[in-house]
């Protein structure tokens, strides 16, 4: 369903919706939007990304896209009865249009936040679904520990040459990415060589109060 055009320029617009999509979708021409939020009046902030954010989320886990399209999933399905605010920044002269899919009824969130990771002391992740580094660097270490007790040094060429087998690799910083939809990873500590900022999405059952970070 369409839930409504952006105001060209940079320009803010705010939807209230009394339920949650499963997915947002968007086709910026022009240039990706300077932010996206969606706030839960009830369990706390459902998303909440940049540009640099939404580049990286809204292409993964697809083999092809909609030319200059953007989805973002939110839920795990059609999220009844549960208020949000969905507020964007647009960027340049365009009008894109909002979407908001769903196949099906849901039972969580899917929760998408950014957060900074220091030099050298770096950042440890758990519990997430995936984990998207665009500003990685060829110094960066990712020492992944899996739920079977292995523990391994990746590099980022690593992360896009595995990740290729089950997705559409475009060869671009959105494609720093780790994968743990299957729940195979147990902990990921990330140490860049320079302070740069890095995003997660995992799942939140509905009802529970939505974590205020990546590392919540």
């Amino acid at each position: 369903m369409k839930i409504g055009t952006l105001t060209t320029g940079a320009a803010e617009n705010t939807w209230p919706l009394t339920f949650v999509p499963q997915a947002l979708f968007y086709v910026a021409a022009v240039g990706q939007l300077t932010s996206l939020r969606i706030d839960s009046v009830d369990f706390g902030t459902v998303l909440n990304l940049d540009s640099d954010g939404l580049d990286a989320i809204a292409v993964a886990g697809h083999i092809d896209r909609v030319t200059n399209g953007y989805f973002i999933q939110i839920a795990t399905g059609k999220l009844e009865d549960t208020k949000i605010d969905i507020v964007t920044l647009n960027a340049g002269a365009q009008t894109p249009t909002l979407f908001g899919l769903a196949t099906g009824r849901g039972d969580a969130f899917v929760q998408a936040v950014g957060q900074k990771a220091l030099a050298d002391s770096g950042i440890t992740l758990s519990n997430f679904s995936r984990a998207y580094f665009p500003n990685a660097a060829a110094a960066d270490i990712f020492n992944i520990t899996f739920k079977d007790g292995l523990n391994y040094k990746w590099t980022r060429e690593e992360l896009q040459a595995f990740l290729a087998i089950s997705n559409d690799v475009l060869n671009a910083s959105d494609d720093y990415l780790i994968d743990n939809s299957n729940q195979n990873i147990k902990s990921v500590q990330f140490i860049p060589a320079a302070d740069q900022q890095i995003y997660v999405q995992r799942l939140v059952p509905i009802g529970i109060t939505l974590p205020v970070d990546a590392l919540s």
